[in-house]
């Protein structure tokens, strides 16, 4: 056997055999020693981390941002995206429930919306009823809240029109011919009773005459007696008899 020396070693070969040994590598001058790990560069006499996204040297999507990381760099999708393999897809946030009642997906995110009579709380996905009462409302004298909508009311001696706003005044004498004893006057909202000459309201009614005799309201002479009939009064002379008659009593 023949020795043939070899890196670290040497080997034992048959006389008749022959070693080629193997061309030496070519060196690119160009290239320097990096004698760091994978991601890290020669500082001095330590080894710092490369920014590979400072630099560009990534291979991240363009929807992608790039996250440098100690010794690499890992690619990572915006907000309300999901990696799927290399690229990143839009998450469809209303699947989630995420509002209480309408959800519209928009890319990368989404918003909410109440149905009308409610508005957007400050989470901006729950729903709060609104007050339309102190938002001005169309109601022509009273307005009720209620859960998601409103009520038109109206005073007394009103009521409320088709259209459930305006409130309308009710004819109370066209209503009943019994609401005053003599005639009604239909008023906005109301109505009153009003009594013939020579008589006067009694309550909110009823009429009773007036005794312009007792009253004094009668323009009867100091020679006449004032004697009082419905609805007004009547002068009569006191000495009644004719001649040669004389009044002696009320007969």
């Amino acid at each position: 056997m023949k020795c043939f020396n070899h890196y670290g070693g040497y080997l034992c070969l048959p006389r008749s055999a022959s070693f080629i040994p193997a061309p030496e590598p070519s060196i690119n001058p160009t290239e320097a020693f990096n004698p760091c790990p994978l991601g890290y560069e020669p500082h001095g006499d330590s080894c710092v981390d490369v920014d590979e996204c400072e630099r560009e040297e990534h291979d991240c999507q363009p929807s992608q941002e790039c996250i440098n990381t100690l010794g690499a760099f890992n690619c990572q999708c915006p907000r309300g995206y999901s990696k799927v393999g290399t690229e990143c897809i839009d998450i469809d946030e209303c699947r989630y429930r995420y509002c209480q009642h309408r959800c519209v997906n928009v890319p990368g995110s989404f918003s909410c919306q109440c149905e009308p009579g409610f508005q957007l709380g400050g989470n901006n996905r729950s729903c709060v009823d609104v007050n339309e009462c102190e938002m001005g409302a169309p109601c022509s004298q009273r307005c009720f809240n209620t859960y998601g909508t409103f009520m038109c009311r109206c005073d007394q001696g009103y009521e409320l029109g088709p259209d459930g706003f305006a409130c309308n005044d009710i004819d109370e004498c066209r209503s009943s011919s019994y609401h005053c004893q003599f005639q009604c006057v239909n008023e906005p909202g109301k109505f009153s009773c009003v009594c013939p000459e020579g008589y006067q309201l009694v309550g909110t009614r009823m009429c009773q005459d007036i005794n312009e005799c007792e009253t004094g309201e009668h323009q009867c002479t100091d020679t006449q007696t004032c004697v009082n009939t419905h609805g007004r009064y009547q002068c009569v002379d006191t000495d009644r008899c004719q001649d040669p008659y004389v009044h002696v009593s009320d007969k």
